[in-house]
């Protein structure tokens, strides 16, 4: 059954937004707390394969251009500035090609296990590619949608049930459908979760 403060906010958006709104789209109760506009994003110096580094900087770069209100930019400064950290290392066969991890500001996770729904709003996000899979990828643009997916859970987005949408939780759809960056359906000022 369907939580009813999702049912409530998808109702408050198809009211205030029209027909913009996705059927049937999956919005989450919770938010990076401060919205995502403004804010900064920190990529780990120490990722297993330097390639990764412009493939996220261009998932980011992909959302500011295409999300209505998304605004990050990169800092080096892991500690204080940054609310998407990104990681990229061998995590081993976890049946993940990324994951996004909720955290409020002391570290701790606001939601109860890798992968799952946050039952809280976060400060911040740890954001993980695992080299384990990516690096049997044959195209560049695969890795960057996978950066791209992981980045919309960042900053609240759930899986879209709509199959063309970078948020749809499928990989091998992204080369059915060539979606390699945001799309109209996954413009994170339909999710509810700006301030």
């Amino acid at each position: 059954m369907e939580n009813s403060r999702i049912v409530f906010l998808r109702t408050v958006l198809i009211l205030s937004f029209g027909a913009r709104v996705p059927a049937g789209a999956s919005i989450d109760p919770y938010h990076l707390n401060g919205g995502v506009n403004g804010r900064h994003f920190w990529l780990d110096p120490n990722m297993i394969n330097i390639a990764y580094m412009p493939l996220i900087r261009n998932a980011v770069t992909s959302w500011n251009a295409t999300a209505t209100r998304v605004s990050f930019t990169e800092t080096s400064s892991l500690c204080c500035d940054s609310q998407a950290d990104w990681y990229a290392k061998a995590y081993g066969s976890t049946g993940w090609r990324g994951v996004t991890v909720p955290r409020l500001s002391d570290g701790s996770g606001a939601s109860t296990c890798v992968g799952c729904a946050p039952f809280e709003n976060w400060d911040y996000a740890e954001i993980s590619l695992n080299d384990d899979y990516l690096k049997y990828d044959c195209c560049l643009n695969r890795i960057q949608s996978t950066a791209g997916h992981e980045f919309g859970h960042s900053v609240g987005l759930d899986h879209s049930p709509i199959t063309s949408a970078l948020m749809y939780a499928t990989i091998g759809r992204y080369d059915i459908y060539g979606t390699y960056t945001p799309q109209q359906n996954d413009d994170i000022s339909l999710a509810g979760q700006l301030p």
